[in-house]
């Protein structure tokens, strides 16, 4: 069987981003998320094995289906792959620091991130329209192919999987990180049931799942461009078909919408994050001094509030003080760094606003 999406990943990585050549010093290790049954992961081992490149050029394929990885195991033995030229490992790609401290190898030996049909949602999902975008739960699925559909989990789930290589591009910016996508929504299918329901659509809506891949990559500071496979691509995978799997192909629209989707980091400044948070806006009605920093306490006045910081609040008295709701920060305050701290400064994404305000009382009222 032939999963259309990982060969024609097989086919642009091999072509576009020459990866199936040697490299000296500068090949280095290709990671791919969600491999299924190898065919993108098999296909570049073995024209890096034929271009003679070492250990240092190893293809390192992961998914989180264990049957899929002994199907992959197989197939790469069956092709004549060792382990130093394929290894392959299961890998949870969606649980952000917790998948970079479970990194199956060396990320400094990393140079490439592929994957194909990583970011959509899969089978047994109970609610594949929610847009939340709230930390993701325990639960929450991994990057998996499109290959196994036995106990499938949520794929690529909107926030941890780019939260993961938000994490996977801080520590090594330089990582090139390509996915290639099928817009589900676009080409003649979507046009044509619309039309019959009486609705004649000129054009096509964008895949929500790359809606939602998208918008999770920018909350975590990360740019997203998407570029059109290259005609010649798709052309050499033509060439290679069957005239039957090429009209089969063709019939299933596997080539409509199919695009490469390339993740990088936004190019913003170095903050330090200052441990007590920051009511952004908020000032002491006492003693002026915005924003407030670390707890509030606010005492609602009609349409407004009366707003205290700790240090003014603690000189109330206590009759005073319970007339008050205490509000925790619900953001983290950034700053630049100074210039004597510039070298040793750790970046971090700007996320201003941040899920946790727990007011001690349901009257309190946050601005």
């Amino acid at each position: 069987m032939e999963w259309p999406a990982g060969r024609v990943l097989l086919q642009w990585a091999l072509d576009e981003a020459g990866l199936g050549e040697h490299h000296e010093g500068d090949g280095g290790v290709v990671l791919e998320l969600g491999a299924g049954i190898g065919i993108t992961a098999i296909g570049l081992a073995m024209a890096r094995q034929q271009a003679s490149c070492g250990a240092a050029h190893q293809v390192v394929a992961t998914d989180i289906c264990t049957e899929t990885l002994k199907l992959l195991r197989s197939n790469a033995d069956a092709h004549g792959l060792s382990e130093s030229a394929l290894r392959v490992a299961p890998w949870d790609a969606a649980r952000g620091e917790e998948s970079l401290r479970t990194l199956p190898c060396r990320l400094e030996d990393v140079r490439h991130v592929l994957g194909a049909d990583v970011i959509y949602y899969g089978f047994g999902v109970n609610n594949p329209s929610d847009n939340s975008t709230v930390d993701a739960p325990p639960d929450a699925g991994a990057p998996s192919s499109g290959n196994d559909h036995s106990s499938r989990q949520p794929v690529g789930e909107p926030i941890g999987f780019p939260h993961t290589l938000a994490c996977l591009l801080r520590e090594r910016p330089s990582l090139q990180v390509s996915l290639l996508v099928v817009d589900r929504f676009s080409g003649g299918a979507v046009a044509a049931v619309a039309a019959m329901a009486g609705e004649h659509q000129p054009s096509t809506t964008i895949d929500p799942a790359i809606t939602r891949f998208v918008r999770g990559c920018e909350e975590q500071g990360l740019v997203v461009e998407r570029t059109p496979l290259p005609p010649a691509v798709l052309a050499t995978v033509q060439a290679s078909q069957s005239i039957l799997s090429r009209a089969l192909w063709w019939l299933a629209g596997h080539y409509d919408g199919m695009a490469v989707l390339r993740v990088t980091r936004a190019a913003v400044p170095k903050y330090v994050r200052v441990p007590e948070g920051v009511h952004e806006g908020i000032g002491c009605d006492r003693t002026g001094r915005v924003p407030i920093v670390g707890n509030r306490y606010s005492l609602l006045c009609g349409d407004d509030t009366y707003d205290l910081c700790e240090a003014e609040f603690v000189k109330l008295t206590e009759a005073e003080q319970r007339r008050f709701t205490k509000v925790p920060p619900p953001s983290y305050y950034m700053r630049r760094p100074s210039a004597a701290e510039e070298d040793g400064v750790q970046t971090v994404p700007i996320r201003w606003e941040l899920p946790g305000v727990v007011p001690d009382s349901v009257s309190s009222t946050v601005k």
